[in-house]
């Protein structure tokens, strides 16, 4: 049995391991800060509720709301536990999309709560 003798050397300083800065989670892309969204309330049948409901699905435009399908906006509402008619909903934000404003009013002389009444 063999005894060794402690070392009487200080103990040799480990060298710091630069920290590196944490990377930045890429944020999803969302509308810049100065895009001001639409009022989707211009469109007959939507109020505050349902427009909150769209701009958290990300439909804050016109634009957006005419490239859906009623049977999708129906899907965003029903997730959302909401409801709605959103049979002429994209035809209508076609047309404040283009600000064709008259067009829209004439169109929603026709609607009754986002319905078209019309024959």
């Amino acid at each position: 049995d063999e005894v060794h003798p402690v070392s009487k050397t200080p103990a040799r300083a480990i060298p710091a391991v630069p920290q590196s800065k944490p990377q930045a989670k890429p944020t999803p892309k969302a509308a810049s800060p100065t895009t001001k969204a639409d009022d989707l309330k211009c469109i007959e049948g939507i109020g505050p509720k349902t427009e909150g409901i769209l701009n958290q699905a990300g439909i804050t435009s016109f634009e957006a709301l005419a490239t859906l399908t009623p049977d999708e906006i129906k899907e965003i509402l029903r997730t959302a536990k909401s409801r709605g008619v959103p049979t002429t909903w994209p035809e209508q934000a076609k047309l404040a999309a283009s600000k064709n404003w008259e067009a829209l009013r004439d169109l929603q002389k026709e609607l009754k709560g986002g319905l078209n009444t019309s024959p």
